[in-house]
């Protein structure tokens, strides 16, 4: 026969360790989103070429020319 002292340690001891063998619930297994925003100062190197009469007029739509090279044809400058 087994004794009542034996009984409650046991008892004690599933109530112990119930809670962390139970799944834990939904909310606690979502992970926020995060979102970080960093600032770093950049120098960049361009070269500008504008028409003539470009700062004359104002009022005109000029169009916008990008040209995006190659690591063959930058220059040294």
């Amino acid at each position: 026969m087994k004794s009542p002292l034996m009984s409650w340690t046991a008892l004690g001891a599933w109530l112990a360790v119930s809670p962390l063998l139970a799944e834990p619930p939904a909310e606690a297994l979502r992970q926020p989103a995060e979102v970080l925003t960093i600032i770093v100062p950049v120098t960049v190197n361009y070269l500008e070429a504008l028409p003539e009469g470009y700062a004359m007029d104002e009022t005109r739509r000029w169009p916008l020319v990008i040209f995006l090279h190659g690591s063959g044809e930058r220059g040294s400058d």
